[in-house]
């Protein structure tokens, strides 16, 4: 079933990119999309949650889809939505797009099935393949990476985290979330690839037991 015939929670690698990518494959004048309309500001308020209340609840007779984008969705709008994620009128098909699970509350995550998306993957950069590296290899790619941004960091454990099934095991994407929101708090990133490699290596390493 494709994941635009039900309503879920999107988490993409690039929300920009996957803005430009929805808006090619919805039909015309079959969607509405919400985001903060202040130029540069990526957080999800009140007033966004409201206008898709009210777009929610517009009378329509064919699949209208609601995209809801986003890098950081404040509780107070979270919690507004609540009812109407639970019970959405007729025909109402809601997305909520963000690059980070963690950027939801537990209420939002409970009411919509997650979808892990692949295609904003960039197919110019080289993979890095780590939960099929040995500690040789992670030693490596330490080494390379040692002066590393935090957004280098970050694109390299996305990859990793993409380059998996699309079922991904609950401990792999909680290993991948800590990482991503410590780099959030600006902790240095070569300890958090550090921790994030060494984290997937046990966790492949027990399994194999």
């Amino acid at each position: 079933m494709s994941v635009l015939n039900y309503s879920h929670i999107m988490v993409v690698k690039d929300i920009a990119q996957k803005e430009v990518e929805l808006r090619n494959i919805l039909p015309i004048n079959s969607y509405k999309i919400v985001k903060n309309p202040e130029p540069n500001k990526t957080n999800f308020k009140l007033q966004q949650a409201k206008e898709v209340i009210t777009e929610a609840n517009i009378s329509t007779q064919t699949t209208r889809y609601i995209v809801l984008i986003a890098d950081k969705y404040e509780i107070q709008a979270q919690n507004s939505l609540l009812k109407i994620l639970e019970e959405p009128p007729k025909n109402i098909v809601f997305v909520i797009v963000t690059s980070l699970k963690t950027a939801l509350i537990p209420t939002v995550l409970s009411r919509l099935q997650v979808v892990y998306d692949k295609t904003s993957q960039s197919t110019q950069r080289t993979k890095a393949n780590i939960h099929r590296m040995d500690i040789s290899q992670i030693y490596n790619l330490l080494q390379r990476n040692k002066r590393a941004t935090k957004e280098e960091v970050k694109s390299i454990i996305t990859d990793s985290l993409f380059e998996q099934s699309t079922q991904q095991d609950e401990k792999i994407l909680s290993i991948y979330e800590s990482s991503i929101k410590l780099l959030e708090l600006n902790s240095r990133p070569i300890n958090i690839l550090s921790r994030f490699c060494m984290a997937l290596f046990m966790e492949k390493k027990s399994a194999n037991i």
